[in-house]
């Protein structure tokens, strides 16, 4: 899989992602776009290859499903030997430095991950993405390394 942050796509744009992707054997899929800004801005979306075919999680908890709304997270799943493979891409607010707001709503994305992730089964799990600031202005990344 492949994922890639800011797609900055609008819904026409990712009906032409899904088709072209599918000429070549792949999948596309796009969370929504960040319903804060006027124009089109931030989404997160993934690329299957054509031997891991995506899914999304079937339990989804309520903050999860807020998460996935802000256009900034989402979890892409494909089975890997009989395993469940979860990969939760985000893309964290720009300007994301120690004490600052985007930082904490960044801070809230890990969280909001961390916990989906603990409900799900057993199996590898990982985050990507662009945070948009240093390792140092996510208290809950640095409960994660540690």
């Amino acid at each position: 899989m492949q994922f890639v942050q800011e797609i900055c796509l609008n819904d026409g744009q990712v009906v032409t992602m899904k088709g072209e992707a599918a000429k070549v054997g792949k999948t596309f899929d796009a969370g929504p776009r960040d319903p804060e800004q006027i124009r089109v801005a931030a989404g997160v979306a993934a690329l299957g290859t054509k031997d891991m075919k995506m899914y999304h999680l079937t339990k989804q908890n309520e903050d999860y499903k807020d998460a996935v709304a802000t256009g900034r997270c989402r979890i892409n799943c494909c089975d890997i030997d009989g395993c469940t493979l979860a990969v939760a891409n985000i893309y964290g607010w720009t300007g994301g430095q120690p004490g600052t707001i985007e930082a904490e709503r960044t801070d809230d994305l890990l969280a909001i991950v961390r916990k989906q992730f603990s409900e799900m089964p057993a199996g590898p799990k990982a985050i990507v993405g662009d945070l948009n600031g240093p390792v140092k202005a996510f208290p809950t990344l640095l409960a994660m390394i540690k």
